[in-house]
């Protein structure tokens, strides 16, 4: 548009003539490129720049190169033309670039984010710029009246959701608190993967030793640069093995080097924007007003709630955030392995809060495995304290107010063989310290 190009500058643009320095090997950008990205790529300055801001995140540096694109085709600027002016001349060209945009209805937000990069390149050639004011940078209202999700919102997400791989991608960040970028970042070349989860044995069926499952997040995956733990809940642990399973069934050979989130196509991850479209799909089928990133919002704000209802100490929320703080003194995070000691520590405080995460449904199955340890140990005090037919006659009357669960349930290895004695029934072995059992018909559930 010429006359775009006219009021940007026109009167205090260099005269071409010197001499850029080219780079012909040009960076693949992935999905996200265009035309200007790839044109001032070209410049060696700007490859050091973008590859420089892309040491940390692939996708950060490709949002800056494609800000300071549309920033250049903008104001008819080649990147080296803009550092060649004096801060006063560059400062004037920013500031009518932000008056256009905002005629343009641009959120103050956005503009903020373009102007960043802007002030990113300059900088790395040594250019100082003086801050902008840009009206309400800091405000975003397109998601302000967002919402977070609940335990309700949250079931009816993981029911419509097509895939089991979309179900899974669904708990790891509403479950365990896990970015999108620590599922598969940079290009699809690094992500999780299935040596990050401890406790799961690939020998034969795929299984969890341990619920809550360990999630060791690794440095290169982790925002600060720091190794954290963080847990997998019961409820995807199962979701987890099954989808495990369904990749050996598809002919999938796991390793402990496998995505925990395969892309299925030429990349071994997926990007983080793929990984949240196949979330934000689901959320548009079942019309809620929220965010992918909105189910992280749902970890912190359950871990929250935990803090205030169980005491849940607030240097393990930090942890499982991923946040840094007092939780590195603790715990020694991010100074190598943490020891057995430490890791069953931390899983018993996600236990403790873990009812808060689970969907309606599990939850009820929490609390009727609550009311029948506690009958069990009544019939345990019953032997001695009473006969036999009081203690059966108790069960009865209670099992009316549980009745119309499930009839197979998991018990710690140790009570097999009392529960043995009052009629339960052995189905399978799940791990090395619990086994299945079926219930009674005429004692607990029909």
């Amino acid at each position: 548009d010429p006359s775009v190009h006219h009021m940007f500058g026109s009167s205090v643009r260099k005269k071409r003539g010197y001499s850029f320095s080219k780079c012909h090997d040009i960076t693949n950008m992935g999905p996200k490129k265009n035309r200007k990205s790839e044109e001032i790529l070209l410049y060696e300055e700007v490859k050091k720049w973008f590859d420089n801001n892309s040491r940390n995140s692939m996708e950060s540096g490709r949002t800056r190169l494609n800000n300071l694109a549309n920033f250049a085709l903008t104001t008819n600027l080649d990147p080296l033309e803009m550092v060649q002016m004096t801060e006063p001349e560059f400062y004037k060209i920013v500031e009518e670039f932000i008056e256009n945009e905002e005629k343009r209805g641009l959120l103050g937000s956005s503009i903020s984010k373009k102007v960043d990069s802007v002030r990113s390149w300059v900088a790395s050639q040594g250019m100082v710029l003086r801050p902008i004011n840009i009206y309400r940078a800091k405000e975003n209202p397109t998601i302000s009246d967002m919402i977070v999700p609940n335990q309700e919102e949250l079931r009816t997400l993981i029911i419509t959701a097509g895939s089991l791989r979309t179900k899974n991608i669904i708990y790891f960040v509403a479950h365990s608190g896990l970015r999108f970028c620590t599922l598969g970042r940079d290009k699809g070349s690094k992500g999780l993967q299935l040596k990050d989860l401890p406790d799961l044995n690939l020998e034969g069926i795929p299984k969890f030793s341990s619920v809550p499952a360990f999630i060791s997040v690794p440095v290169n995956l982790s925002k600060n640069r720091k190794k954290y733990p963080t847990f997998m809940s019961s409820e995807a642990v199962e979701h987890f093995e099954a989808y495990l399973l369904q990749r050996i069934n598809d002919g999938e050979k796991l390793t402990p080097t496998s995505p925990v989130i395969p892309s299925g196509g030429k990349n071994e991850f997926l990007y983080p924007t793929k990984l949240g479209s196949l979330v934000k799909d689901v959320i548009r089928k079942v019309g809620y007003k929220m965010r992918p990133y909105d189910l992280r919002a749902f970890f912190a704000t359950t871990l929250q709630i935990a803090e205030g209802r169980i005491g849940m100490s607030r240097s393990v929320v930090k942890a499982f955030m991923g946040h840094s703080g007092e939780v590195t003194a603790r715990y020694g995070l991010g100074r190598g392995n943490l020891r057995a000691e430490i890791i069953e520590e931390l899983r018993l405080s996600y236990q403790q809060c873990e009812p808060f995460l689970l969907t309606q449904s599990n939850r009820k199955l929490i609390d009727i495995k609550s009311q029948i340890s506690d009958l069990i140990e009544e019939m345990k005090l019953g032997d001695v304290r009473t006969n036999s037919k009081d203690v059966q006659s108790n069960v009865r009357i209670k099992s009316e107010q549980i009745k119309n669960g499930p009839r197979e349930r998991v018990f710690p290895i140790g009570r097999v063989a009392d529960l043995l004695e009052h009629g339960y029934v052995f189905v399978s072995s799940l791990d090395e310290q619990n086994v299945v059992l079926q219930l009674p018909e005429d004692r607990l559930v029909s």
